[in-house]
């Protein structure tokens, strides 16, 4: 079998992807044109003003809450020769509660994130914004009663947090989109995506899903016993923020709201969606990332967890379910159409047979924000105590299975072409061969690119559980038995020296 792979890579081509240009040059939005340049920081800038929590209307014990200012972080580098830049908005997490200690069955902790300034978001915006992008890191209004809730209550209360943020997030997107604001800051209005972090991803999600309160009351888990809705826009404000009653505490201008709320594309980072019935034909589609470990939002279709007082609240979908409904509704078109099956879109489905769906990927062995890392506070249950540079080289991962499809998304060809020609990622899919496949017995991992080097091959079963890891001692060649494992659908993980991606396998 070793004679016969290695007369196979001498005949085996480059793949369907373009090569790599003979030279390379600086695309902007793929490449860092400005590495050496100081990313601006502009801190605190009010996008608008709304009622916080508990407020409703009108309980008069509360109505006179005052409207708190919201604010975002602008990351942009000073670029004249450019007149529209796209433009990112991230939130953090934090299951929308503040940062402060709280008591949980595990012992005194802090919430993991929560601020608009987090590890991640910080080193992630400047990412984008050395690359071309214009970057927003907003705050949003937080609160609902995690500790005391039960039952329907941890229900209505999670809800009306998210419901809360994704007006806020809405009013965020009018702000940039607002002419003055786009003037000044060089945003290109019709190139906009929105999303986050773990509940910071569920702020982006919903504001571009739900049309109306309709959507919501037509799902059992959101009524009470007696078939009421837990949720009412007369008490929280509409879709906008809007309250229809008086007081109305939102800072939303007449212009603000003829200005659109959608935009391309919808980040998700270990997020989730309310209810799989939101999504409609035409949403923006989704990019998502989530680790199988998750034990707080399920990367399939389960009950949410709170990180800091591990409670059952609610079920939702997360990246996996999220993006199988949103493929099958043509949402994620865009993606097979200007990348193909792209390297880490195969993923495991309910059928027991390996399926892709492009903008997903999911991390086996990994859980709640393992991108990020925390320097404040107790630890969080799910911060495994790696390193900042530990956690940035998995950051980069999550950043280059990103950018391609945010490419995509954007409609920015020039930096997609570069995207797919440069991004290891894509070229280790063409320089990878697996054979046989299917196989009964024995099988060869083999490399034909002399700048990828085999560190270890992971075997998956369809459960995302890993069978076995094995390193290489070849820096081309990887020979294994399957003897022992039973028939069936596993997923191959490839690691090498700058590249990860994996491959659908089939035991026989």
């Amino acid at each position: 079998m070793r004679t016969f792979v290695l007369l196979l890579l001498g005949i085996l081509g480059a793949g369907s992807w373009p090569g790599t240009p003979a030279r390379a040059q600086k695309v902007k939005y793929w490449s860092k044109n400005f590495y050496d340049q100081a990313v601006k920081i502009d801190s605190n800038i009010v996008y608008g003003r709304n009622r916080p929590f508990p407020y409703e209307c009108c309980d008069t014990s509360i109505m006179g809450a005052a409207p708190v200012d919201l604010l975002l972080d602008l990351y942009y580098v000073e670029d004249p020769q450019t007149e529209n830049r796209p433009l990112i908005i991230l939130v953090h997490a934090g299951s929308f509660q503040s940062t402060t200690t709280v008591e949980s069955p595990l012992g005194l902790r802090a919430g993991p994130a929560g601020r608009k300034t987090d590890n991640w978001i910080v080193d992630m915006a400047t990412d984008l914004a050395k690359r071309g992008f214009v970057v927003a890191s907003m705050d949003h209004r937080v609160g609902w009663d995690a500790i005391s809730c039960q039952g329907k209550s941890c229900v209505e209360g999670v809800f009306k947090a998210v419901l809360r943020a994704q007006q806020d997030m809405r009013a965020c997107i009018r702000y940039l989109r607002r002419p003055s604001v786009a003037a000044q800051y060089k945003i290109d209005v019709n190139r906009i995506a929105v999303g986050g972090s773990s509940s910071g991803a569920y702020v982006g999600i919903h504001s571009q899903v739900l049309d109306s309160f309709d959507e919501i009351i037509a799902v059992a888990k959101f009524l009470d016993d007696q078939g009421v809705p837990l949720v009412d826009s007369t008490k929280i404000g509409d879709l906008n923020g809007i309250m229809q009653t008086q007081p109305n505490g939102s800072s939303l201008q007449a212009s603000d709201l003829a200005l659109s709320a959608r935009v391309n594309a919808i980040l998700s980072f270990g997020g989730a969606v309310g209810d799989t019935t939101f999504l409609d034909p035409g949403d923006p589609p989704i990019i998502a990332v989530h680790g199988i470990d998750d034990a707080t939002t399920p990367y399939n279709t389960a009950t949410v967890i709170t990180a800091a007082l591990e409670k059952p609240i609610i079920e939702v979908s997360g990246g996996l379910d999220m993006v199988r409904v949103a493929n099958r509704l043509g949402n994620q078109n865009v993606f097979r159409d200007k990348l193909g099956d792209a390297p880490h879109d195969i993923v495991v489905n309910d059928t027991l047979n390996l399926t892709v769906h492009p903008g997903l990927q999911l991390f086996p062995g990994e859980g709640f924000e393992f991108y990020n890392w925390w320097s404040w506070g107790a630890p969080a249950r799910t911060n495994p105590d790696r390193t900042a540079k530990a956690q940035s080289y998995l950051r980069n991962d999550v950043t280059y299975f990103m950018l391609p499809r945010l490419l995509a998304a954007l409609d920015l060809p020039e930096a997609l072409q570069a995207a797919v020609s440069r991004n290891d990622a894509f070229a280790l899919q063409t320089a990878l061969s697996v054979f046989p496949n299917p196989a009964t017995r024995d099988f060869v991992v083999a490399l034909h690119d002399p700048k990828f080097t085999l560190k270890k091959v992971e075997m998956y079963n369809i459960l995302g559980e890993k069978v076995w890891e094995k390193t290489s001692d070849h820096p081309t060649m990887f020979e294994a038995s399957v003897d022992d494992l039973p028939a069936g659908v596993y997923w191959l993980r490839v690691v090498t020296n700058s590249a990860t991606t994996g491959m659908k396998f089939v035991k026989q």
